[in-house]
């Protein structure tokens, strides 16, 4: 199998090429995302390497960066997908592309697949133009909805800032009124190669079971290390008018009914990747 993973410097593309890399069933190329400015740099190198199967990777997930170059960030979120997916129908490849639980931001818990996706802002709405821009009845395409957690080698993931407050003693908040299904990186990784392998096709989400909110998450990290000083605050995030709270929850009924193994609990997932952060760390902290 030939496999191409895009956006390999990237918090999940670099963990899906070293995962992938250890698989025998896998040879993976690795590209920076920063060269394709052009659909025609991007069909050059495609030609070039000629995949089976493309993991895409590539997106700007800041959404103040979004808002402020909405043209560069339609272009990475919204047209280089569709780009991926013609490539993929006049090559009889497979392209497998990661989106976002942000492109369902409604006020309802648990949105599943078959349920119209309504996203607000620059970020939700180029990458829903990249989930459309995919949907082809003749493409051989997987869209992965996701929202992850772990320790990212650039140190800015949401874990990563709760771990760095709290070992510091900085207080920080987390938001009571956002709420979604955190899945670990780990788990996300394993998840997409079986899916891979299973050769699923159309749209799934890829999240945990729990329904939390960003307080929560932060309030377990802070737990779990065990910390005498209250360190995780409570805050809000300011929403646009009318809306009490951001509501990112998936539903992964069809992910569970795919899979061979049964989900991990994301407490247990935070627990074993905080175990590894004091392994490698000189701060002293006590797990619960």
């Amino acid at each position: 199998m030939r496999s191409l993973i895009l956006g390999a410097d990237g918090f999940l593309g670099r963990g899906l090429a070293k995962y992938f890399q250890a698989e025998q069933n896998h040879s993976s190329w690795l590209k920076d995302s920063q060269k394709f400015d052009s659909a025609n740099s991007l069909m050059k190198t495609l030609n070039e390497i000629r995949p089976n199967l493309i993991f895409n990777c590539i997106a700007i997930t800041n959404s103040d960066y979004c808002e402020k170059y909405p043209d560069e960030a339609f272009w990475v979120n919204g047209e280089i997908p569709g780009l991926l997916a013609q490539y993929c129908r006049n090559n009889e490849a497979r392209l497998i592309h990661i989106s976002t639980d942000a492109v369902m931001d409604i006020n309802e818990s648990f949105k599943c697949e078959t349920e119209l996706p309504v996203g607000s802002g620059i970020y939700a709405r180029s990458k829903l133009a990249g989930e459309n821009s995919i949907q082809n009845p003749k493409g051989d395409y997987l869209i992965c909805r996701v929202n992850f957690f772990g320790r990212s080698h650039k140190n800015n993931s949401l874990l990563d800032f709760f771990i760095e407050h709290i070992r510091d003693e900085r207080a920080c908040q987390g938001y009571t009124n956002v709420f979604f299904t955190p899945i670990g990186i780990g788990s996300l990784i394993k998840h997409l190669d079986e899916l891979a392998s299973l050769k699923t096709r159309g749209i799934i989400h890829i999240t945990g079971s729990d329904r939390i909110s960003k307080y929560q998450f932060g309030k377990e990290v802070e737990v779990q290390f065990g910390t005498t000083n209250v360190i995780v605050e409570k805050g809000k995030l300011v929403l646009e008018k009318g809306r009490r709270f951001k509501d990112l929850s998936l539903c992964n009924c069809k992910l569970q009914g795919l899979i061979s193994e049964p989900l991990k609990s994301w407490k247990v997932e935070l627990k074993e990747y905080l175990a590894d952060v004091r392994r490698n760390s000189d701060y002293s902290y006590k797990t619960v």
